[in-house]
């Protein structure tokens, strides 16, 4: 949900349709973003697909397409220049990004068990093996309805959500302070 406190500095498409198309396949994330960067309560978001070229793949192969999210903690605040251990922010799958160089950014991914991650997706549809043994060894129609074998895509919109979400406690936390 997109509120009146964000305001969108950029949205960019990294990779062409074509491109994700035959990458991952069909799916929403064809068509949507691959960057955005918005600004909610003063603090600064950026949204991210993540996508990586398989090294030893003999085909042209990548892995990814799922997105990360990220928020930028300001100087003045108390969890500033904070490890692992001292930042406890409820988010989707946890913090799972800590990075403290010149401006601290922590961020969470969107490739947990229960995410669609596009290209593995595309692999379980395609790969001659993943085939045959779904063929030999199908599921109990029960277990389709478990998160680990029904994964939903986390979307730009989720994403921005959950920036949301970690921005609003940075900004409870900083009036404790």
């Amino acid at each position: 949900m997109i509120t009146s406190e964000m305001q969108i500095d950029k949205e960019e498409h990294l990779y062409r349709s074509d491109q994700k198309l035959a990458w991952f396949g069909y799916g929403e994330w064809v068509e949507e973003f691959d960057q955005v960067e918005f600004t909610y309560e003063f603090y600064k978001c950026h949204i991210l697909r993540v996508v990586k070229k398989e090294p030893f793949s003999k085909e042209e192969r990548f892995f990814g397409g799922h997105l990360c999210g990220y928020v930028q903690i300001p100087k003045r605040h108390p969890l500033y220049s904070k490890g692992w251990d001292d930042i406890d922010l409820d988010c989707h799958g946890g913090i799972t990004c800590n990075e403290n160089h010149e401006e601290h950014w922590i961020g969470f991914d969107c490739a947990h068990m229960n995410d669609l991650r596009p290209s593995y997706e595309k692999f379980k549809k395609t790969d001659e093996t993943m085939i045959q043994f779904e063929k030999e060894h199908p599921l109990p129609k029960n277990f389709k309805q478990h998160f680990v074998f029904s994964p939903t895509y986390r979307n730009i919109e989720f994403c921005m959500n959950e920036c949301r979400i970690i921005v609003d406690q940075l900004i409870e936390i900083e009036k404790k302070k």
